[in-house]
């Protein structure tokens, strides 16, 4: 997939993915930046270490096996609120507050 699929993709009514973060996206996938700088990028914007985006990605993954073990698939809106948990965009309390608001859970 395209990356600027992916970044409209990520893309929810009412939410603009951050210009920097489609942008670091872009260049990651053109080569024109490694992953390590990408990811110092985000520590610089949202103060996030590359061990900490690690560590969330990892943590999300074992969630969506899971998901996926039971049949279920993720809403796009919930892949955008991962993404944005994992660069550091959100932190996880945010993040959980919004994952039970889209799936109306208390």
């Amino acid at each position: 997939m395209e990356i600027d699929q992916i970044n409209s993709r990520m893309t929810l009514p009412g939410y603009a993915l951050p210009n920097g973060f489609a942008v670091l996206n872009k260049r990651y996938a053109e080569g024109v930046i490694t992953f390590e700088e990408k990811a110092k990028t985000l520590e610089v914007l949202y103060g996030i270490s590359l061990a900490a985006q690690l560590e969330r990605e990892a943590a999300v993954g074992q969630a969506n096996a899971s998901i996926a073990l039971e049949g279920l698939e993720l809403a796009p809106e919930a892949i955008l609120i991962n993404a944005r948990y994992i660069s550091g965009e959100l932190d996880l309390e945010q993040k959980l507050h919004l994952i039970k608001k889209l799936y109306g859970t208390p």
